[in-house]
C-alpha cells in the first residue's frame, strides 16, 4: 500500500513478558523499529513499553494459569502495590 503524507502510525511494542526469552524480544524489537523506519521513515514511530505485574491480579495470583515461572515472581517490577495492609492502632 501507499503511505499518506498527511498520516503517520504509532506502534506500541510490549516486552518483559514473563515466558518470553529477553534476548529474543529484543531482537524482534530491533526488527520492528527497523522494518518502521524503512517503510515510514520519520512518520512511523516505535514506542517501548515493559510489562509490569500488578500485585493480586489473577496473574499473579494463579500464575500457572499464564505459563509462569513461580519462582521468578520476586524479581518482576510491579505496577503498583495493592496489597491489602492490617494497621495496629
Amino acid at each position: 500500500s501507499q503511505a499518506s503524507d498527511d498520516m503517520s502510525l504509532v506502534v506500541n511494542y510490549m516486552t518483559g513478558f514473563p515466558w518470553e526469552d529477553p534476548g529474543e524480544s529484543f531482537n524482534k524489537l530491533e526488527e520492528v523499529r527497523q522494518i518502521v523506519a524503512y517503510h515510514l521513515g520519520v512518520r512511523g514511530k516505535v514506542e517501548h513499553n515493559v510489562f509490569e505485574l500488578v500485585r493480586l491480579s489473577q496473574m499473579t495470583r494463579n500464575p500457572s494459569d499464564f505459563a509462569m515461572d513461580e519462582t521468578r515472581l520476586q524479581q518482576w517490577p510491579w505496577a503498583s502495590v495493592t496489597e491489602q495492609v492490617n494497621y495496629r492502632v
